[in-house]
Formats: structure tokens, sequence, C-alpha cells
């Protein structure tokens, strides 16, 4: 009996992790999910003021909808490049584009913008939403996906896509970073200047040896013409 309840605890062991996990919704499911779900929240003045987080997904497109007492928009599309996000305040709808890492002591308009989403998605939907995070059907569930997805289009820059290679929301690693090779690559090699030859250098340039000769050659038939024409003169 001993033995029986020791293999029936150790197949147990095995196998509840398991069903576990396959519980979890997966990353693909996540992406393609359609769904719309509202967490409440009673806060100030007695519960008199309440904080009402909507958000609505459909395929690509998450629309998160925040109201307490004024209401705020975001609208993202993850499928859809350059990553931005549409932000709607006062009425008006801004759109910030994603230029960089949202770091550093310069915070741009998008940076802003994703950090209160950032927040907002995490102080009144991960903390109040009811039910599993694993799972799809519960309010919890769905702001998880959501996040997930915000986080890694917006905070990390990927990219998705329906129909190309699965991306693991569950794996919190930052997506490496690409180097052009413009910036990589090696210098090109210095060109050694060759030393001018000397009969190419100004003011020092020497004739030929057969420039030479001809030039003797001149200047001796020249004082033979000299000579000759004085020694006519003398004869006259």
């Amino acid at each position: 009996m001993s033995w029986f309840r020791c293999n029936y605890f150790f197949i147990l062991i095995l196998v509840l992790p398991s069903t576990i996990y396959a519980q979890r919704y997966t990353s693909q499911e996540c992406l393609k999910a359609n769904f719309v779900t509202s967490i409440e929240n009673e806060e100030r003045f007695f519960g008199l003021i309440r904080s009402v987080l909507t958000i609505k997904k459909e395929g690509c497109i998450i629309d998160v909808h925040y109201k307490n007492i004024l209401e705020t928009s975001w609208l993202i599309d993850i499928c859809r490049e350059p990553i931005h996000i549409k932000e709607s305040r006062f009425g008006n709808q801004s759109v910030f584009k994603r230029v960089g890492v949202c770091e550093g002591a310069v915070e741009t308009d998008y940076c802003s913008s994703w950090k209160e989403l950032h927040k907002t998605l995490q102080d009144y939907g991960l903390i109040f939403a009811q039910g599993e995070r694993e799972k799809l059907e519960t309010a919890h569930g769905k702001v998880y996906c959501s996040y997930l997805l915000a986080k890694k289009y917006l905070g990390q820059g990927v990219l998705f896509s329906k129909y190309g290679k699965n991306i693991n929301l569950f794996d919190d690693k930052e997506p490496s970073q690409k180097i052009h090779r413009s910036e990589t690559s090696t210098p090109a090699p210095l060109q050694q200047k060759t030393k001018p030859e000397s009969s190419e250098l100004v003011g020092n340039t020497k004739p030929s040896t057969h420039e030479q000769d001809s030039i003797d050659f001149d200047q001796q038939k020249a004082q033979e013409e000299s000579l000759t024409e004085i020694q006519e003169d003398k004869r006259f």
C-alpha cells in the first residue's frame, strides 16, 4: 500500500504542473483574441467618485479607456508601424511616435503617454480585476493579455503580425538591438603616399644624360660660331 501511495504522489507531482500550464492561454491566443472588459473601483469621497477602466480588443487593435473625474483613452495597433500611440484627452487626439528607448532625464511625449498608460493598466486593471490572469475568460486574464501586448509593442518596440513569427509574450527579455553594418564596419585602410621622385620635385629637376649631351653640344657649337665671326671681323 505504501508503494502505491508513493507512486500516486509521484505521478501527481509530474502531471499537476503540466495541467496548470495547459490552462494558460498562449501568446497567439492572446494576440488573436477579441474581448471587452470593464473594471470599476470606488475611490475618493466615500465612493462617490468611481474610476472605470474599459479595455476593448479586436485583433491587433487595443482601445483603453479610463474615466475618473476626467476621461483619457489610448488607442494602439500592435500590428502597425511605425510604432505609435494615439492619446485622446479633453476631446483632442494626439499621435506620438516611438523614437527610441524611454530612458534618461529627457522625456518625450511618447514616453510620458506610455508611462501613464502602463501605470493605469497596473493600478486600475491588474490590481482590481477579478479572476485568474492565466484565463482569457476572466477580467484579470483580459487585462493581463492587453498589458503584455502593450508592454511588448510600446515598451520594447516589438511589431506583431497575426501571420508572422510567434512572439513569446511571457518572456521579459529585451529584444536584441541590431546594429547597422555602417556602424560596425572597420575603417578603410589608409593609402600610403609614395614619395615623389627627385625629378618630380619643383625647383630640383635634373635633366637626363641625353638631354645634358644635347645642351653641351649646342653650347660648344655656339662658341665655335662666335669664334668664327670674330676671326672674320679681324680679316676685314
